[in-house]
Protein backbone atom coordinates (compact mmCIF):
# COMPACT_ATOMS: atom_id res chain seq x y z
CA UNK A 1 0.00 0.00 0.00
CA UNK A 2 1.71 3.08 -1.48
CA UNK A 3 1.17 5.53 2.41
CA UNK A 4 1.90 8.60 0.48
CA UNK A 5 -1.20 8.46 -1.75
CA UNK A 6 -4.41 9.16 0.31
CA UNK A 7 -7.46 6.89 -1.08
CA UNK A 8 -10.44 8.21 -1.55
CA UNK A 9 -11.58 6.83 1.82
CA UNK A 10 -8.99 7.74 4.00
CA UNK A 11 -9.92 11.50 1.85
CA UNK A 12 -13.26 11.30 3.14
CA UNK A 13 -12.16 10.26 6.63
CA UNK A 14 -9.47 13.27 6.75
CA UNK A 15 -12.25 15.26 5.69
CA UNK A 16 -14.83 14.01 8.70
CA UNK A 17 -11.91 14.52 11.17
CA UNK A 18 -11.33 18.37 9.96
CA UNK A 19 -14.89 18.92 10.00
CA UNK A 20 -14.96 18.01 14.21
CA UNK A 21 -11.70 19.52 14.91
CA UNK A 22 -12.57 23.39 13.41
CA UNK A 23 -15.32 24.23 16.11
CA UNK A 24 -13.11 23.06 19.01
CA UNK A 25 -12.48 26.72 19.85
CA UNK A 26 -16.11 27.80 19.50
CA UNK A 27 -16.32 24.83 22.00
CA UNK A 28 -14.11 25.18 24.51
CA UNK A 29 -14.91 28.91 24.53
CA UNK A 30 -18.81 27.89 25.50
CA UNK A 31 -18.39 24.55 27.56
CA UNK A 32 -15.04 23.62 29.30
CA UNK A 33 -16.81 20.32 30.50
CA UNK A 34 -16.52 19.38 26.96
CA UNK A 35 -13.21 19.11 27.45
CA UNK A 36 -12.97 14.99 27.32
CA UNK A 37 -14.72 14.75 24.75
CA UNK A 38 -12.66 17.00 22.83
CA UNK A 39 -9.71 14.92 23.94
CA UNK A 40 -11.32 12.12 22.45
CA UNK A 41 -11.41 13.91 19.04
CA UNK A 42 -8.06 15.42 18.60
CA UNK A 43 -6.90 11.53 19.38
CA UNK A 44 -8.82 10.10 16.89
CA UNK A 45 -7.56 13.44 14.10
CA UNK A 46 -4.29 12.49 15.56
CA UNK A 47 -4.06 8.89 15.36
CA UNK A 48 -5.38 8.85 11.56
CA UNK A 49 -2.06 11.54 10.62
CA UNK A 50 0.28 8.72 12.62
CA UNK A 51 -1.42 5.98 11.10
CA UNK A 52 -1.24 8.10 7.23
CA UNK A 53 2.63 8.50 7.58
CA UNK A 54 3.34 5.62 9.44
CA UNK A 55 4.44 6.55 12.25
CA UNK A 56 3.61 4.41 14.91
CA UNK A 57 6.75 2.74 15.52
CA UNK A 58 8.24 6.43 16.88
CA UNK A 59 5.07 7.20 18.82
CA UNK A 60 4.59 3.80 20.24
CA UNK A 61 8.83 3.99 21.74
CA UNK A 62 8.40 7.29 22.83
CA UNK A 63 5.45 6.17 24.89
CA UNK A 64 7.23 3.59 25.96
CA UNK A 65 10.22 5.42 27.14
CA UNK A 66 7.85 8.01 29.00
CA UNK A 67 5.44 5.96 30.58
CA UNK A 68 7.38 5.40 33.89
CA UNK A 69 7.89 9.09 34.45
CA UNK A 70 4.00 9.13 34.45
CA UNK A 71 2.36 11.39 37.00
CA UNK A 72 -1.02 11.61 37.96
CA UNK A 73 -2.87 15.20 38.07
CA UNK A 74 -6.37 16.38 38.49
CA UNK A 75 -7.02 17.80 35.04
CA UNK A 76 -10.71 18.79 35.82
CA UNK A 77 -12.29 18.40 39.00
CA UNK A 78 -12.73 15.15 39.95
CA UNK A 79 -10.68 14.03 36.78
CA UNK A 80 -7.32 12.57 37.09
CA UNK A 81 -5.23 11.42 34.23
CA UNK A 82 -1.48 10.16 34.18
CA UNK A 83 0.53 12.48 32.15
CA UNK A 84 1.72 11.77 29.56
CA UNK A 85 0.90 8.79 29.54
CA UNK A 86 -2.52 8.30 28.97
CA UNK A 87 -3.33 10.65 26.24
CA UNK A 88 -0.36 8.85 24.36
CA UNK A 89 -2.34 5.35 25.02
CA UNK A 90 -5.83 7.35 23.34
CA UNK A 91 -3.28 8.34 20.24
CA UNK A 92 -2.28 5.26 19.87
CA UNK A 93 -4.85 3.30 20.43
CA UNK A 94 -7.18 5.33 17.69
CA UNK A 95 -3.79 4.47 15.30
CA UNK A 96 -4.87 1.18 16.24
CA UNK A 97 -8.03 0.91 15.21
CA UNK A 98 -7.06 2.99 11.47
CA UNK A 99 -4.24 -0.35 11.23
CA UNK A 100 -6.85 -2.90 11.65
CA UNK A 101 -10.01 -1.20 9.46
CA UNK A 102 -7.70 0.26 6.43
CA UNK A 103 -4.32 -1.83 7.01
CA UNK A 104 -3.11 -4.99 5.04
CA UNK A 105 -5.95 -7.37 5.53
CA UNK A 106 -3.99 -10.46 6.10
CA UNK A 107 -2.86 -8.97 9.21
CA UNK A 108 -5.61 -9.12 10.80
CA UNK A 109 -5.20 -12.95 10.75
CA UNK A 110 -3.15 -11.72 14.07
CA UNK A 111 -6.81 -11.27 15.64
CA UNK A 112 -7.39 -15.17 14.97
CA UNK A 113 -4.70 -16.07 17.27
CA UNK A 114 -5.52 -17.97 20.61
CA UNK A 115 -3.60 -15.68 22.78
CA UNK A 116 -5.27 -12.72 20.90
CA UNK A 117 -8.94 -14.39 20.90
CA UNK A 118 -8.56 -15.15 24.91
CA UNK A 119 -7.58 -11.48 24.91
CA UNK A 120 -10.57 -10.42 23.30
CA UNK A 121 -12.82 -12.66 25.09
CA UNK A 122 -11.38 -10.75 28.57
CA UNK A 123 -12.46 -7.62 26.86
CA UNK A 124 -15.52 -8.34 25.60
CA UNK A 125 -17.11 -9.48 28.72
CA UNK A 126 -16.13 -6.20 30.43
CA UNK A 127 -17.57 -4.16 27.81
CA UNK A 128 -20.93 -5.77 28.02
CA UNK A 129 -20.67 -6.29 31.96
CA UNK A 130 -20.50 -2.44 31.80
CA UNK A 131 -23.45 -1.89 30.59
CA UNK A 132 -25.08 -3.46 33.53
CA UNK A 133 -22.64 -2.25 36.28
CA UNK A 134 -23.93 -0.75 39.51
CA UNK A 135 -22.04 2.55 38.45
CA UNK A 136 -21.76 2.71 34.55
CA UNK A 137 -19.76 6.03 33.78
CA UNK A 138 -16.75 5.07 36.08
CA UNK A 139 -17.08 1.16 34.72
CA UNK A 140 -17.05 2.52 31.10
CA UNK A 141 -14.56 4.81 31.47
CA UNK A 142 -12.27 2.19 32.64
CA UNK A 143 -13.16 -0.53 30.33
CA UNK A 144 -11.78 2.24 27.66
CA UNK A 145 -8.85 3.29 29.46
CA UNK A 146 -7.72 -0.92 29.96
CA UNK A 147 -8.53 -1.27 26.31
CA UNK A 148 -6.50 1.58 25.14
CA UNK A 149 -3.66 -0.09 26.87
CA UNK A 150 -4.52 -3.63 25.19
CA UNK A 151 -4.58 -2.09 21.67
CA UNK A 152 -1.59 0.74 21.79
CA UNK A 153 0.67 -1.68 23.63
CA UNK A 154 -0.57 -5.08 22.58
CA UNK A 155 -2.11 -5.39 19.22
CA UNK A 156 -0.64 -2.38 17.52
CA UNK A 157 3.08 -3.86 18.49
CA UNK A 158 2.49 -7.08 17.32
CA UNK A 159 1.05 -5.84 13.95
CA UNK A 160 4.16 -3.65 13.35
CA UNK A 161 6.41 -6.68 14.46
CA UNK A 162 4.51 -8.44 11.64
CA UNK A 163 5.33 -5.96 9.34
CA UNK A 164 9.00 -5.99 10.01
CA UNK A 165 8.78 -2.16 11.04
CA UNK A 166 9.49 -2.83 14.39
CA UNK A 167 12.06 -4.90 16.59
CA UNK A 168 11.62 -6.97 20.00
CA UNK A 169 15.21 -5.32 20.33
CA UNK A 170 13.78 -1.85 20.08
CA UNK A 171 11.28 -2.62 22.69
CA UNK A 172 13.85 -3.99 24.90
CA UNK A 173 16.35 -1.11 24.94
CA UNK A 174 13.67 1.58 25.13
CA UNK A 175 12.63 -0.39 28.46
CA UNK A 176 16.59 -0.63 29.92
CA UNK A 177 16.52 3.50 28.97
CA UNK A 178 14.09 4.38 30.53
CA UNK A 179 14.14 2.16 33.79
CA UNK A 180 17.65 2.81 33.82
CA UNK A 181 16.68 6.44 34.39
CA UNK A 182 14.31 5.48 37.08
CA UNK A 183 16.73 3.43 38.84
CA UNK A 184 18.91 6.02 38.74
CA UNK A 185 16.40 8.24 40.57
CA UNK A 186 15.33 6.14 42.85
CA UNK A 187 19.03 5.11 44.29
CA UNK A 188 19.46 8.93 44.82
CA UNK A 189 16.51 9.08 46.75
CA UNK A 190 17.45 6.01 48.84
CA UNK A 191 20.59 7.83 49.35
CA UNK A 192 19.20 11.17 50.38
CA UNK A 193 16.18 9.60 52.67
CA UNK A 194 18.63 7.39 54.22
CA UNK A 195 17.15 4.25 56.45
CA UNK A 196 15.67 1.76 53.41
CA UNK A 197 12.70 0.21 55.44
CA UNK A 198 11.23 3.84 56.69
CA UNK A 199 11.40 5.07 52.77
CA UNK A 200 11.44 2.17 50.43
CA UNK A 201 7.30 3.41 50.32
CA UNK A 202 8.20 6.85 48.33
CA UNK A 203 11.44 6.29 47.11
CA UNK A 204 9.70 5.94 43.79
CA UNK A 205 7.03 8.92 43.75
CA UNK A 206 5.73 10.51 42.23
CA UNK A 207 6.25 8.17 39.53
CA UNK A 208 4.90 5.34 41.21
CA UNK A 209 2.52 5.32 44.14
CA UNK A 210 4.45 3.24 46.05
CA UNK A 211 7.27 0.10 46.46
CA UNK A 212 4.67 -2.47 45.63
CA UNK A 213 3.96 -1.78 42.32
CA UNK A 214 7.12 -0.40 41.56
CA UNK A 215 8.32 -3.97 42.54
CA UNK A 216 6.29 -5.32 40.09
CA UNK A 217 6.87 -3.81 37.02
CA UNK A 218 10.65 -3.87 37.79
CA UNK A 219 9.58 -7.65 38.22
CA UNK A 220 8.40 -8.00 34.82
CA UNK A 221 11.65 -6.46 32.89
CA UNK A 222 14.13 -7.48 34.45
CA UNK A 223 14.64 -11.21 33.41
CA UNK A 224 14.82 -9.66 29.93
CA UNK A 225 17.57 -7.43 30.61
CA UNK A 226 19.67 -9.66 33.05
CA UNK A 227 19.30 -12.42 30.15
CA UNK A 228 20.09 -10.14 26.94
CA UNK A 229 23.29 -10.85 26.57
CA UNK A 230 22.08 -14.69 25.79
CA UNK A 231 19.92 -13.50 23.22
CA UNK A 232 21.28 -10.13 21.87
CA UNK A 233 24.54 -10.30 19.99
CA UNK A 234 27.46 -7.72 20.48
CA UNK A 235 29.10 -5.96 23.93
CA UNK A 236 26.11 -3.30 24.34
CA UNK A 237 24.15 -6.24 25.20
CA UNK A 238 26.21 -6.48 28.49
CA UNK A 239 25.26 -2.74 29.30
CA UNK A 240 21.06 -4.22 29.10
CA UNK A 241 22.29 -6.54 31.39
CA UNK A 242 23.61 -4.23 33.85
CA UNK A 243 21.05 -2.37 33.69
CA UNK A 244 18.80 -5.30 34.60
CA UNK A 245 20.87 -6.29 37.56
CA UNK A 246 20.05 -3.18 39.67
CA UNK A 247 16.60 -3.17 38.27
CA UNK A 248 16.63 -6.52 40.18
CA UNK A 249 18.39 -5.36 43.50
CA UNK A 250 16.00 -2.43 43.43
CA UNK A 251 13.31 -5.24 43.54
CA UNK A 252 14.61 -6.41 46.51
CA UNK A 253 15.55 -3.61 48.18
CA UNK A 254 12.33 -2.33 48.31
CA UNK A 255 10.94 -5.13 50.45
CA UNK A 256 7.77 -6.15 48.31
CA UNK A 257 7.09 -9.74 49.57
CA UNK A 258 4.25 -10.15 46.87
CA UNK A 259 7.12 -9.56 43.76
CA UNK A 260 9.45 -11.80 45.39
CA UNK A 261 6.91 -14.53 45.58
CA UNK A 262 5.72 -14.20 41.86
CA UNK A 263 9.55 -13.70 40.52
CA UNK A 264 10.82 -16.89 42.56
CA UNK A 265 7.82 -18.65 41.50
CA UNK A 266 7.82 -17.64 37.43
CA UNK A 267 11.74 -18.91 37.97
CA UNK A 268 10.35 -22.31 38.50
CA UNK A 269 8.48 -21.79 35.57
CA UNK A 270 11.28 -20.86 33.19
CA UNK A 271 12.94 -23.55 34.61
CA UNK A 272 10.37 -25.71 32.91
CA UNK A 273 10.70 -23.71 29.77
CA UNK A 274 14.15 -24.17 29.63
CA UNK A 275 14.19 -28.16 30.12
CA UNK A 276 11.56 -27.96 27.36
CA UNK A 277 8.58 -29.77 29.81
CA UNK A 278 4.93 -30.16 28.62
CA UNK A 279 1.95 -28.52 29.96
CA UNK A 280 0.65 -31.78 31.87
CA UNK A 281 4.18 -31.55 33.62
CA UNK A 282 3.20 -28.42 35.06
CA UNK A 283 -0.73 -29.52 35.64
CA UNK A 284 1.02 -32.91 37.54
CA UNK A 285 3.10 -30.35 39.73
CA UNK A 286 0.08 -28.09 40.46
CA UNK A 287 -1.73 -31.45 41.63
CA UNK A 288 0.91 -32.84 44.05
CA UNK A 289 1.32 -29.50 45.20
CA UNK A 290 -2.47 -29.39 46.24
CA UNK A 291 -2.31 -33.02 47.53
CA UNK A 292 0.75 -32.20 49.75
CA UNK A 293 -1.54 -28.87 50.88
CA UNK A 294 -4.11 -30.88 51.65
CA UNK A 295 -2.49 -33.40 53.19
CA UNK A 296 -0.77 -31.04 55.85
CA UNK A 297 -2.83 -28.57 56.39
CA UNK A 298 -3.70 -28.99 59.66
CA UNK A 299 0.02 -28.17 60.44
CA UNK A 300 0.17 -25.27 57.94
CA UNK A 301 -2.81 -23.71 59.38
CA UNK A 302 -1.04 -23.90 63.23
CA UNK A 303 1.78 -22.19 61.17
CA UNK A 304 -0.52 -19.42 60.65
CA UNK A 305 -1.73 -18.67 63.28
CA UNK A 306 1.16 -18.88 65.61
CA UNK A 307 3.62 -17.23 63.23
CA UNK A 308 4.67 -13.82 64.69
CA UNK A 309 6.93 -12.28 62.14
CA UNK A 310 5.80 -8.91 61.09
CA UNK A 311 6.89 -7.28 57.86
CA UNK A 312 6.11 -3.55 59.40
CA UNK A 313 8.79 -4.23 62.19
CA UNK A 314 12.18 -1.74 62.26
CA UNK A 315 15.04 -2.89 60.51
CA UNK A 316 13.50 -6.83 59.54
CA UNK A 317 15.86 -8.72 57.31
CA UNK A 318 14.87 -9.99 54.19
CA UNK A 319 14.31 -13.44 55.70
CA UNK A 320 12.24 -11.94 58.54
CA UNK A 321 10.01 -10.07 55.46
CA UNK A 322 9.41 -13.20 53.26
CA UNK A 323 8.31 -15.71 56.83
CA UNK A 324 6.02 -12.62 57.78
CA UNK A 325 4.08 -14.13 54.57
CA UNK A 326 2.28 -16.32 56.74
CA UNK A 327 1.54 -14.18 59.82
CA UNK A 328 -2.58 -13.83 59.70
CA UNK A 329 -2.95 -12.87 63.45
CA UNK A 330 -0.51 -9.34 64.10
CA UNK A 331 0.51 -8.52 60.75
CA UNK A 332 -1.60 -5.38 59.67
CA UNK A 333 -0.61 -5.72 55.87
CA UNK A 334 -1.96 -9.32 55.62
CA UNK A 335 -4.86 -9.02 57.85
CA UNK A 336 -5.49 -6.14 55.33
CA UNK A 337 -5.35 -8.44 52.29
CA UNK A 338 -7.51 -10.83 53.88
CA UNK A 339 -10.17 -8.17 54.53
CA UNK A 340 -10.01 -6.90 50.71
CA UNK A 341 -9.83 -10.51 49.52
CA UNK A 342 -13.10 -11.22 51.70
CA UNK A 343 -14.79 -8.21 50.82
CA UNK A 344 -14.63 -9.16 46.68
CA UNK A 345 -15.50 -12.52 47.64
CA UNK A 346 -18.99 -11.15 49.92
CA UNK A 347 -19.68 -8.75 46.60
CA UNK A 348 -19.33 -11.70 44.53
CA UNK A 349 -21.91 -13.65 46.46
CA UNK A 350 -24.40 -10.99 46.09
CA UNK A 351 -23.97 -10.35 42.23
CA UNK A 352 -22.65 -13.30 40.89
CA UNK A 353 -23.25 -13.51 37.55
CA UNK A 354 -22.27 -9.55 36.96
CA UNK A 355 -20.77 -8.20 39.93
CA UNK A 356 -20.91 -4.89 40.40
CA UNK A 357 -19.10 -3.59 37.31
CA UNK A 358 -15.50 -3.22 36.60
CA UNK A 359 -13.86 -0.62 38.05
CA UNK A 360 -16.17 -0.05 40.98
CA UNK A 361 -14.53 -2.81 44.02
CA UNK A 362 -13.11 0.76 45.65
CA UNK A 363 -16.83 2.26 45.58
CA UNK A 364 -18.69 -0.49 46.69
CA UNK A 365 -16.28 -2.70 49.05
CA UNK A 366 -16.72 -0.37 51.95
CA UNK A 367 -20.16 -1.83 52.90
CA UNK A 368 -19.10 -5.42 52.66
CA UNK A 369 -16.30 -4.92 55.62
CA UNK A 370 -17.50 -6.37 58.89
CA UNK A 371 -15.84 -4.54 61.71
CA UNK A 372 -13.53 -7.28 63.34
CA UNK A 373 -12.02 -8.17 60.18
CA UNK A 374 -10.68 -3.51 59.48
CA UNK A 375 -7.14 -2.64 60.22
CA UNK A 376 -5.65 0.46 61.12
CA UNK A 377 -4.78 1.27 57.48
CA UNK A 378 -8.47 -0.07 56.55
CA UNK A 379 -10.66 2.57 54.20
CA UNK A 380 -13.93 4.07 55.43
CA UNK A 381 -14.09 6.47 52.20
CA UNK A 382 -13.29 5.88 48.74
CA UNK A 383 -12.01 9.59 48.36
CA UNK A 384 -9.29 11.00 50.36
CA UNK A 385 -7.98 8.06 51.69
CA UNK A 386 -4.09 8.12 53.17
CA UNK A 387 -1.47 7.19 50.89
CA UNK A 388 -0.55 3.52 51.65
CA UNK A 389 -3.98 2.52 52.30
CA UNK A 390 -5.55 2.45 48.99
CA UNK A 391 -5.86 0.03 46.38
CA UNK A 392 -8.71 -2.70 45.72
CA UNK A 393 -8.74 -6.02 45.95
CA UNK A 394 -5.60 -6.59 46.21
CA UNK A 395 -5.91 -9.97 43.67
CA UNK A 396 -6.37 -9.77 39.78
CA UNK A 397 -8.63 -12.53 40.65
CA UNK A 398 -11.00 -11.46 43.16
CA UNK A 399 -11.11 -8.43 41.75
CA UNK A 400 -12.69 -9.50 38.25
CA UNK A 401 -15.15 -11.99 40.37
CA UNK A 402 -16.38 -8.98 42.13
CA UNK A 403 -16.47 -6.67 39.54
CA UNK A 404 -17.26 -8.64 36.59
CA UNK A 405 -19.25 -11.94 38.17
CA UNK A 406 -18.53 -15.48 37.50
CA UNK A 407 -17.48 -14.60 33.42
CA UNK A 408 -15.25 -11.89 34.44
CA UNK A 409 -13.49 -14.48 37.25
CA UNK A 410 -12.93 -17.23 34.17
CA UNK A 411 -12.02 -15.12 31.72
CA UNK A 412 -8.88 -13.59 33.81
CA UNK A 413 -7.93 -17.45 34.68
CA UNK A 414 -8.60 -17.96 30.77
CA UNK A 415 -5.65 -15.07 29.79
CA UNK A 416 -3.39 -16.50 32.44
CA UNK A 417 -3.70 -19.73 31.26
CA UNK A 418 -3.48 -18.87 27.83
CA UNK A 419 -0.49 -17.42 28.21
CA UNK A 420 0.82 -19.90 30.53
CA UNK A 421 -0.05 -22.57 27.89
CA UNK A 422 1.74 -20.35 25.23
CA UNK A 423 4.78 -20.23 26.95
CA UNK A 424 5.39 -23.66 28.07
CA UNK A 425 3.68 -25.44 25.27
CA UNK A 426 5.66 -23.29 22.32
CA UNK A 427 9.13 -23.20 24.12
CA UNK A 428 10.08 -26.63 22.06
CA UNK A 429 9.32 -24.89 18.79
CA UNK A 430 11.09 -21.90 19.33
CA UNK A 431 14.54 -23.41 20.57
CA UNK A 432 16.63 -21.05 18.36
CA UNK A 433 14.65 -17.98 20.96
CA UNK A 434 15.28 -19.72 23.76
CA UNK A 435 16.58 -17.49 26.46
CA UNK A 436 14.24 -14.42 25.02
CA UNK A 437 11.47 -17.28 25.69
CA UNK A 438 12.79 -17.76 29.21
CA UNK A 439 12.81 -14.01 29.66
CA UNK A 440 9.66 -13.62 28.53
CA UNK A 441 8.22 -16.28 30.53
CA UNK A 442 9.87 -15.37 34.06
CA UNK A 443 8.96 -11.55 33.58
CA UNK A 444 4.71 -12.51 32.39
CA UNK A 445 4.81 -15.45 34.68
CA UNK A 446 6.00 -13.23 37.93
CA UNK A 447 3.17 -11.04 37.08
CA UNK A 448 0.32 -14.61 37.06
CA UNK A 449 1.79 -15.42 40.64
CA UNK A 450 1.27 -11.85 41.94
CA UNK A 451 -1.58 -11.61 41.00
CA UNK A 452 -3.20 -13.56 43.29
CA UNK A 453 -1.77 -11.19 45.84
CA UNK A 454 -2.31 -7.97 44.02
CA UNK A 455 -4.08 -5.83 41.56
CA UNK A 456 -1.83 -3.59 38.72
CA UNK A 457 -2.92 -4.34 35.32
CA UNK A 458 -5.49 -1.23 35.35
CA UNK A 459 -2.51 0.86 36.47
CA UNK A 460 -0.91 3.02 33.50
CA UNK A 461 2.96 2.10 34.77
CA UNK A 462 2.42 -1.62 34.81
CA UNK A 463 -0.67 -2.44 32.29
CA UNK A 464 1.46 -1.22 29.51
CA UNK A 465 4.44 -2.89 30.07
CA UNK A 466 2.63 -5.95 30.56
CA UNK A 467 0.83 -5.86 27.15
CA UNK A 468 3.99 -4.95 25.76
CA UNK A 469 5.96 -7.95 26.69
CA UNK A 470 3.09 -10.12 25.99
CA UNK A 471 3.09 -8.58 22.51
CA UNK A 472 6.71 -9.75 21.98
CA UNK A 473 5.89 -13.21 23.63
CA UNK A 474 2.61 -13.09 20.38
CA UNK A 475 4.71 -12.20 17.59
CA UNK A 476 7.52 -14.71 18.27
CA UNK A 477 5.80 -18.10 18.82
CA UNK A 478 5.92 -20.07 16.31
CA UNK A 479 2.81 -19.80 13.44
CA UNK A 480 2.67 -16.49 13.47
CA UNK A 481 1.85 -14.19 10.62
CA UNK A 482 5.28 -13.20 8.68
Amino acid sequence: MNVLKISQPHKSILAQVLAILLPIPIILYTNTKNIIALGLLIAVAIGFLIFKYRLEKYVLLFALLLVPFSVELEVLTGLKVALPAEPLVGILATATCFNILFGDPKLRKILRSPLMIVTLVYVGIMLCISTVSTMPIPSFKFSLVNISYLLGFFILPVILMNEKRLHYKDIIVVLAVSFGCLTIYTSCNYVILGNIADVSAIVPQPFYKDHTIHSATLSLIAPLLILAPKYIKGRWSWLLCIVGVAAFTTMVIAGSRAAWMGFLAAIGLGVMVYFKAKIWHLMMIIIVALGLGISFWNDIEEHFFTNTMDSSAFDSSVEEQVKSLSNVTSDVSNLERLNRWKCAIRMFKDKPMTGYGPGTYQFQFIPFQLSYETTPISVFSPYGYKDGTGGTAHSEYLLALSEMGIFGGLAVVLLMFGVVFVTVQQAPSVSHKKWLWIALTIGIGSFIVHGFLNNFLNSAGFGIIFWMLLSILESNRKGQVA
